[in-house]
């Protein structure tokens, strides 16, 4: 990429007058102290922990019989708390018999998943297949982890340090999109719009949640003057995502849609809803929650864009924006804690609103597990007598968690440190004239 000789602030950083351009625009790399390898090292031990404890009994002795995968999984993996999608959908999309993914196999996944699921099928028997996906997982969050540690210095080991890694690491594959997505950003603070692009649109075709960050990134390019990199990061995404996808939308319309189809299909989980409207819940009223969830995330991403277009950092908006969307969705996935997780330390938002995160997520495993291992042997986590009452005081436990982390995300957005620059002053150092490039 050729850089002009008085390059300007990047999106979300505050102008610096006279510091080196390297300095402003890619902070040189610090080598580790002990808080990074502190954090490392427990993330790493995470990993490891959750790789083991989420292996079944039965793998161990016929982990290359694909066909004997006993359908009693979830009799062990639910009171055990250690479900993963990665083993159940082994079987249930009978990924043994290599079935290529969208073209014959109906996959309710996007396109990179799926066909990542297909690749590890190859590998001799449910237990390789397990520690091969195990092994890509992990190295996207070390990957992910180094990135954070450039772009979001105050927050990153926090990210790392984390429990929730334990039962959501390796849970669904959500890691493999945590780790473009990050990549977006990564490339995004370097001013590399094309490979910002490019990145998030890898994401889109994995696990389609970045799709909630392009508005706020064009947008702040847009409000900088830099009408052409908005433009050349947005094709890129697009290209991106469409390149990926529509080779299988062509082949096989309807199984590839099946994404869409699944998930507009479900039906209003026992989230949020439970309390906001709790007779549209028993009913399972999808059309009306979907257009409130819309209209609630509607104006709250207006209100996040507008700020974004005054200047305030496109990751804080787009993390406020994207915890709402989670909050109000018909269904909250346990796991989706990690994707509030990651969102909230690539923002820098306070720590403490990243431990609040934490317990929220901890305490939803308890509970969401807790719940189904009840359900399959009648034992609820610790020995505790299972009642309704304490289910929902453990998820409203989760709500209030997460709202307080959404009230200090909106407080990252509109206030300002003193000394730190409006968006007037980026904006009109960003006006010069620039060559562009990946």
């Amino acid at each position: 990429m050729t850089r002009s000789d008085e390059p300007g602030s990047p999106p979300g950083r505050p102008a610096v007058a006279e510091a080196p351009a390297r300095g402003i625009l890619n902070p040189p790399a610090r080598p580790m102290d002990a808080l990074g390898w502190l954090s490392l090292a427990a993330l790493s031990g995470w990993l490891i922990w959750a790789a083991f404890r989420m292996i079944p009994p039965q793998l161990w002795h016929q982990g290359f019989q694909a066909h004997r995968l006993a359908a009693s999984y979830s009799t062990w993996s639910m009171p055990s708390m250690a479900y993963s999608d990665v083993i159940w959908l082994y079987r249930t999309h009978v990924l043994y018999l290599h079935l290529l993914p969208y073209l014959v196999n109906r996959i309710e996944y996007p396109v990179i998943m799926g066909w990542f699921m297909y690749v590890m099928s190859w590998l001799p028997g449910p237990l390789a297949y397990w520690i091969g996906t195990v092994a890509v997982l992990a190295a996207c969050a070390i990957a992910t982890f180094f990135m954070l540690r450039r772009i979001a210095p105050r927050t990153y080991w926090a990210w790392a340090l984390s429990p929730l890694w334990l039962p959501y690491a390796f849970l669904n594959w959500d890691l493999l999109g945590i780790a473009p997505l990050v990549a977006a950003w990564w490339c995004f603070r370097r001013e590399r719009w094309v490979w910002s692009g490019v990145w998030l649109g890898i994401g889109v075709a994995v696990k389609f949640f970045p799709i909630a960050m392009w508005p706020f990134m064009a947008a702040a390019l847009w409000a900088r003057g830099r009408r052409q990199d908005a433009w050349r990061f947005t094709w890129a995404a697009v290209i991106s995502v469409v390149g990926l996808n529509l080779p299988m939308a062509i082949a096989n319309f309807q199984n590839w849609s099946w994404f869409f189809t699944f998930n507009a299909g479900r039906p209003v989980g026992g989230d949020a809803w439970v309390f906001i409207l709790p007779a549209l819940s028993k009913l399972t009223s999808t059309l009306v929650v979907d257009g409130l969830s819309f209209l609630i995330l509607g104006a709250v991403a207006l209100l996040a864009l507008w700020a974004t277009l005054k200047g305030a950092d496109p990751a804080k908006t787009a993390a406020l924006a994207f915890v709402v969307w989670m909050v109000v969705n018909k269904v909250f996935s346990p796991q989706y804690m990690i994707w509030v997780l990651t969102m909230a330390s690539v923002a820098e938002w306070p720590i403490w609103s990243l431990v609040a995160i934490t317990l929220g997520g901890l305490s939803d495993w308890w509970n969401s597990f807790g719940v189904l291992g009840y359900g399959d042997r009648h034992v609820y986590p610790l020995f505790l007598p299972y009642s309704p009452a304490l289910y929902f005081r453990v998820l409203g436990f989760r709500y209030v968690t997460l709202l307080a982390a959404t009230a200090a995300g909106a407080l990252a957005v509109w206030r300002r440190p003193p000394g730190d620059p409006t968006a007037r002053g980026a904006v009109a150092g960003a006006r010069r004239p620039r060559a562009a490039g990946p």
